[in-house]
């Protein structure tokens, strides 16, 4: 499961490896060498929702959110309750540049699971960002932190709630 840490533009930024920078070519080539061994398993398993999770997962590492977002899809046709995948997806949504479309994935897990921290950080992130939604983000990210005591990224959460409180105040 991804955090977004900070606002990124969907493939446009060369992708660094190592100390190469790939073009967006060689980066895809990459990409689609690692997902080639899974889409074959997938065509003895077409309906396995992990396995076209786990391509999702490569695409969405290697930057490919279009592909990771068919990908997930065709997963969440087969198990639409997995609220990690929907995340995800989600993610990649509004990697892609869509922040409603991230938002409204976001709104279907959080209908099953409203506290879900993952949901709700990314949530904020999205309202923040890509809906200049101070509000929106203040509330999402004060519930994630009243209700995951335990969540790995609660410093960070904490951060980004006294960042966007900061600045609001400084705009009244």
């Amino acid at each position: 499961m991804d955090y977004i840490l900070q606002t990124q533009s969907a493939n446009k930024a060369p992708t660094k490896v190592g100390k190469r920078t790939l073009t967006a070519a060689a980066s895809a080539s990459i990409v689609a060498k690692k997902a080639e061994p899974l889409i074959v398993q997938l065509q003895s398993r077409p309906n396995d929702p992990e396995l076209l999770a786990e391509i999702g997962n490569t695409y969405y590492d290697g930057q490919d959110y279009t592909n990771a977002i068919d990908y997930y899809r065709r997963s969440l046709k087969l198990r639409p309750d997995e609220v990690n995948v929907r995340t995800d997806m989600g993610t990649a949504i509004w990697y892609s540049g869509d922040a409603d479309g991230a938002l409204r994935e976001y709104e279907v897990v959080l209908k099953s699971q409203p506290n879900h921290p993952n949901t709700l950080m990314n949530m904020g992130v999205v309202k923040w960002n890509g809906k200049k939604d101070a509000t929106g983000a203040i509330a999402v990210w004060e519930k994630l932190l009243a209700t995951a005591p335990t969540f790995p990224q609660r410093q960070k959460v904490a951060e980004m709630l006294q960042n966007v409180k900061s600045e609001v105040g400084s705009h009244s």
